[in-house]
Protein backbone atom coordinates (compact mmCIF):
# COMPACT_ATOMS: atom_id res chain seq x y z
CA UNK A 1 0.00 0.00 0.00
CA UNK A 2 1.39 3.37 -1.01
CA UNK A 3 0.42 5.70 1.82
CA UNK A 4 1.64 8.90 0.12
CA UNK A 5 -1.21 11.37 0.31
CA UNK A 6 -3.33 9.09 2.52
CA UNK A 7 -5.08 10.49 5.58
CA UNK A 8 -3.84 8.41 8.53
CA UNK A 9 -5.47 8.45 11.96
CA UNK A 10 -3.12 7.64 14.85
CA UNK A 11 -4.83 7.19 18.20
CA UNK A 12 -2.69 8.04 21.22
CA UNK A 13 -0.92 10.20 18.69
CA UNK A 14 0.68 12.60 21.14
CA UNK A 15 2.30 9.89 23.30
CA UNK A 16 5.80 8.53 22.89
CA UNK A 17 5.05 5.78 20.35
CA UNK A 18 2.21 7.75 18.80
CA UNK A 19 4.41 10.74 18.06
CA UNK A 20 7.00 8.51 16.42
CA UNK A 21 4.34 6.88 14.24
CA UNK A 22 2.95 10.28 13.23
CA UNK A 23 6.43 11.47 12.26
CA UNK A 24 7.22 8.31 10.29
CA UNK A 25 3.97 8.40 8.35
CA UNK A 26 4.51 12.07 7.54
CA UNK A 27 7.98 11.24 6.22
CA UNK A 28 6.37 8.72 3.89
CA UNK A 29 4.04 11.36 2.52
CA UNK A 30 0.89 10.53 4.48
CA UNK A 31 -1.30 13.10 6.21
CA UNK A 32 -1.36 11.92 9.83
CA UNK A 33 -4.03 13.11 12.24
CA UNK A 34 -3.32 12.47 15.93
CA UNK A 35 -6.29 11.53 18.09
CA UNK A 36 -5.63 11.72 21.81
CA UNK A 37 -7.58 12.16 25.01
CA UNK A 38 -4.85 14.55 26.20
CA UNK A 39 -4.84 16.65 23.01
CA UNK A 40 -6.99 19.60 22.11
CA UNK A 41 -8.50 20.14 18.69
CA UNK A 42 -5.82 21.83 16.61
CA UNK A 43 -3.66 21.51 13.53
CA UNK A 44 -3.65 17.78 12.74
CA UNK A 45 -4.81 16.88 16.28
CA UNK A 46 -8.24 15.83 17.47
CA UNK A 47 -9.42 15.38 21.06
CA UNK A 48 -10.77 11.85 21.46
CA UNK A 49 -11.44 9.33 24.21
CA UNK A 50 -11.37 6.05 22.30
CA UNK A 51 -13.24 4.22 25.04
CA UNK A 52 -16.32 6.36 24.40
CA UNK A 53 -18.06 5.51 21.13
CA UNK A 54 -19.63 8.95 20.80
CA UNK A 55 -16.20 10.61 21.18
CA UNK A 56 -14.79 8.39 18.44
CA UNK A 57 -17.65 9.20 16.09
CA UNK A 58 -17.19 12.91 16.77
CA UNK A 59 -13.46 12.64 16.12
CA UNK A 60 -14.06 10.77 12.87
CA UNK A 61 -16.60 13.35 11.69
CA UNK A 62 -14.12 16.15 12.33
CA UNK A 63 -11.32 14.24 10.63
CA UNK A 64 -13.40 13.56 7.51
CA UNK A 65 -14.62 17.16 7.36
CA UNK A 66 -11.16 18.73 7.71
CA UNK A 67 -8.77 16.23 6.12
CA UNK A 68 -10.87 13.65 4.26
CA UNK A 69 -11.76 9.99 4.77
CA UNK A 70 -8.77 8.18 6.31
CA UNK A 71 -7.44 5.04 4.61
CA UNK A 72 -4.95 4.24 7.39
CA UNK A 73 -5.67 3.68 11.08
CA UNK A 74 -3.00 3.00 13.70
CA UNK A 75 -4.37 2.36 17.19
CA UNK A 76 -1.70 3.23 19.74
CA UNK A 77 -3.90 4.55 22.57
CA UNK A 78 -3.68 2.28 25.62
CA UNK A 79 -3.35 2.28 29.40
CA UNK A 80 -1.34 -0.15 31.51
CA UNK A 81 -3.41 -0.08 34.68
CA UNK A 82 -0.30 0.19 36.80
CA UNK A 83 1.75 -2.61 38.30
CA UNK A 84 0.01 -4.50 41.12
CA UNK A 85 1.20 -8.05 41.71
CA UNK A 86 -0.31 -10.51 44.15
CA UNK A 87 1.04 -9.76 47.60
CA UNK A 88 3.43 -12.46 48.73
CA UNK A 89 1.88 -12.36 52.17
CA UNK A 90 -1.67 -12.54 50.80
CA UNK A 91 -2.93 -10.75 53.91
CA UNK A 92 -6.63 -9.98 54.01
CA UNK A 93 -6.13 -6.26 53.44
CA UNK A 94 -4.03 -7.03 50.33
CA UNK A 95 -6.65 -9.04 48.46
CA UNK A 96 -8.25 -5.97 46.92
CA UNK A 97 -5.19 -5.79 44.68
CA UNK A 98 -5.11 -9.41 43.54
CA UNK A 99 -5.32 -9.60 39.74
CA UNK A 100 -5.83 -5.82 39.82
CA UNK A 101 -8.88 -4.11 41.27
CA UNK A 102 -12.22 -4.11 39.36
CA UNK A 103 -12.13 -0.41 38.47
CA UNK A 104 -8.72 -0.81 36.86
CA UNK A 105 -9.90 -3.84 34.90
CA UNK A 106 -12.78 -1.78 33.56
CA UNK A 107 -10.55 1.12 32.56
CA UNK A 108 -7.92 -1.07 30.89
CA UNK A 109 -10.37 -3.20 28.91
CA UNK A 110 -12.45 -0.19 27.90
CA UNK A 111 -9.44 1.63 26.46
CA UNK A 112 -7.34 -1.24 25.13
CA UNK A 113 -10.04 -3.45 23.64
CA UNK A 114 -13.36 -1.66 23.31
CA UNK A 115 -11.56 1.54 22.34
CA UNK A 116 -9.81 -0.20 19.46
CA UNK A 117 -13.09 -1.77 18.33
CA UNK A 118 -14.77 1.65 18.42
CA UNK A 119 -12.06 3.12 16.19
CA UNK A 120 -12.01 0.22 13.73
CA UNK A 121 -15.79 0.36 13.37
CA UNK A 122 -15.85 4.08 12.64
CA UNK A 123 -12.90 3.76 10.25
CA UNK A 124 -14.29 0.79 8.30
CA UNK A 125 -17.74 2.39 8.06
CA UNK A 126 -16.41 5.54 6.38
CA UNK A 127 -13.91 3.74 4.18
CA UNK A 128 -16.31 1.07 2.92
CA UNK A 129 -18.82 3.77 1.99
CA UNK A 130 -16.12 5.18 -0.29
CA UNK A 131 -15.42 1.68 -1.69
CA UNK A 132 -11.70 2.22 -1.11
CA UNK A 133 -9.08 -0.14 0.30
CA UNK A 134 -7.28 0.63 3.55
CA UNK A 135 -5.19 -0.75 6.37
CA UNK A 136 -5.34 -0.92 10.15
CA UNK A 137 -2.39 -1.57 12.44
CA UNK A 138 -3.14 -2.15 16.11
CA UNK A 139 -0.42 -1.87 18.73
CA UNK A 140 -0.27 -5.03 20.82
CA UNK A 141 2.55 -6.17 23.13
CA UNK A 142 4.80 -9.13 23.84
CA UNK A 143 2.73 -9.35 27.04
CA UNK A 144 -0.22 -10.50 24.92
CA UNK A 145 1.08 -14.04 24.56
CA UNK A 146 4.85 -14.43 24.51
CA UNK A 147 5.57 -13.52 28.13
CA UNK A 148 3.57 -13.58 31.35
CA UNK A 149 4.56 -11.09 34.03
CA UNK A 150 3.05 -10.96 37.51
CA UNK A 151 1.43 -7.62 38.15
CA UNK A 152 0.36 -6.90 34.57
CA UNK A 153 -2.63 -9.22 34.40
CA UNK A 154 -5.22 -6.68 33.20
CA UNK A 155 -2.89 -5.16 30.62
CA UNK A 156 -1.72 -8.56 29.37
CA UNK A 157 -5.26 -9.91 29.11
CA UNK A 158 -6.34 -6.81 27.19
CA UNK A 159 -3.54 -7.23 24.68
CA UNK A 160 -4.35 -10.93 24.26
CA UNK A 161 -7.92 -9.89 23.47
CA UNK A 162 -6.59 -7.28 21.07
CA UNK A 163 -4.70 -9.94 19.13
CA UNK A 164 -7.85 -11.98 18.52
CA UNK A 165 -9.82 -8.81 17.80
CA UNK A 166 -7.22 -8.07 15.13
CA UNK A 167 -7.55 -11.52 13.56
CA UNK A 168 -11.36 -11.54 13.59
CA UNK A 169 -11.48 -8.02 12.18
CA UNK A 170 -9.10 -9.08 9.41
CA UNK A 171 -11.50 -11.89 8.46
CA UNK A 172 -14.52 -9.58 8.52
CA UNK A 173 -12.98 -6.58 6.78
CA UNK A 174 -10.85 -8.41 4.23
CA UNK A 175 -13.69 -8.67 1.70
CA UNK A 176 -14.01 -4.87 1.91
CA UNK A 177 -10.35 -4.45 0.98
CA UNK A 178 -9.27 -3.50 4.50
CA UNK A 179 -6.25 -5.29 5.97
CA UNK A 180 -5.87 -5.57 9.75
CA UNK A 181 -2.60 -6.46 11.47
CA UNK A 182 -0.89 -5.73 14.78
CA UNK A 183 2.62 -4.82 15.91
CA UNK A 184 3.68 -5.99 19.37
CA UNK A 185 6.42 -3.90 21.01
CA UNK A 186 8.94 -5.48 23.36
CA UNK A 187 10.39 -3.76 26.41
CA UNK A 188 10.45 -0.06 25.64
CA UNK A 189 12.74 2.78 26.72
CA UNK A 190 9.83 5.22 26.46
CA UNK A 191 7.06 5.19 29.08
CA UNK A 192 3.45 4.65 27.98
CA UNK A 193 2.53 7.98 29.49
CA UNK A 194 4.68 10.17 27.25
CA UNK A 195 5.71 13.76 28.07
CA UNK A 196 2.16 15.11 28.11
CA UNK A 197 0.60 12.47 30.31
CA UNK A 198 0.08 12.33 34.06
CA UNK A 199 2.40 10.01 35.95
CA UNK A 200 0.82 6.59 36.38
CA UNK A 201 0.30 5.84 40.05
CA UNK A 202 1.18 2.61 41.79
CA UNK A 203 -0.47 1.19 44.85
CA UNK A 204 2.76 1.39 46.77
CA UNK A 205 6.42 1.77 45.90
CA UNK A 206 7.14 -1.96 46.17
CA UNK A 207 4.66 -2.58 43.34
CA UNK A 208 6.87 -0.81 40.82
CA UNK A 209 9.57 -2.55 38.84
CA UNK A 210 13.10 -1.82 40.04
CA UNK A 211 14.52 1.35 38.49
CA UNK A 212 17.23 -0.64 36.73
CA UNK A 213 14.85 -3.35 35.44
CA UNK A 214 15.05 -2.23 31.81
CA UNK A 215 18.82 -1.96 31.73
CA UNK A 216 19.21 -5.34 33.41
CA UNK A 217 17.09 -7.06 30.79
CA UNK A 218 18.84 -5.56 27.75
CA UNK A 219 21.52 -8.26 27.82
CA UNK A 220 18.81 -10.66 26.66
CA UNK A 221 18.02 -8.55 23.56
CA UNK A 222 20.02 -10.06 20.66
CA UNK A 223 19.84 -6.96 18.46
CA UNK A 224 22.02 -4.16 19.84
CA UNK A 225 21.31 -5.12 23.48
CA UNK A 226 19.05 -2.14 24.05
CA UNK A 227 15.45 -1.20 24.83
CA UNK A 228 13.02 -0.34 22.07
CA UNK A 229 12.16 3.19 20.99
CA UNK A 230 9.12 4.78 19.46
CA UNK A 231 11.00 4.96 16.19
CA UNK A 232 11.52 1.17 16.21
CA UNK A 233 7.78 0.62 16.48
CA UNK A 234 7.00 3.30 13.90
CA UNK A 235 9.36 1.57 11.47
CA UNK A 236 7.54 -1.73 12.01
CA UNK A 237 4.15 -0.07 11.53
CA UNK A 238 5.29 1.47 8.24
CA UNK A 239 6.61 -1.88 7.03
CA UNK A 240 3.33 -3.66 7.83
CA UNK A 241 1.36 -0.98 6.00
CA UNK A 242 3.33 -1.78 2.84
CA UNK A 243 2.52 -5.53 2.95
CA UNK A 244 -0.46 -5.83 0.61
CA UNK A 245 -0.84 -9.62 0.96
CA UNK A 246 -0.57 -9.78 4.74
CA UNK A 247 -3.53 -9.56 7.08
CA UNK A 248 -4.57 -10.95 10.47
CA UNK A 249 -0.96 -11.18 11.64
CA UNK A 250 0.71 -10.15 14.89
CA UNK A 251 4.28 -9.03 14.25
CA UNK A 252 6.53 -8.58 17.28
CA UNK A 253 9.10 -5.79 17.26
CA UNK A 254 11.17 -6.67 20.31
CA UNK A 255 14.76 -6.86 19.09
CA UNK A 256 14.58 -10.62 19.62
CA UNK A 257 13.96 -10.32 23.37
CA UNK A 258 11.45 -13.16 23.44
CA UNK A 259 13.91 -15.52 21.74
CA UNK A 260 15.90 -15.69 24.96
CA UNK A 261 15.22 -15.54 28.69
CA UNK A 262 17.09 -15.42 31.99
CA UNK A 263 15.89 -19.00 32.59
CA UNK A 264 17.21 -20.55 29.37
CA UNK A 265 20.24 -18.37 28.69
Amino acid sequence: MNIAGAVAVVTGGTGAIGQAVVSRLAELGAKPVAWDVYAGNGEATVACDVGVAASVEEAMERTVAEWGVPSVLVTVAAVSGGFSPLAVSAKEDEWARVFTDPDTWQRVLTTNVIGVANCMRAFAHRLSAERRPGAIVNISSISSSLVAEAGLVAYSASKAALNQLTRCAAAELGPLGIRVNAVGPGLMATPMQGPNRPTAGVTKQSDARPSDFGLAITKYVPIEQRLGTGEDIAQAVAAVLEMDWVTGQIIYADGGLTLRSPVTT
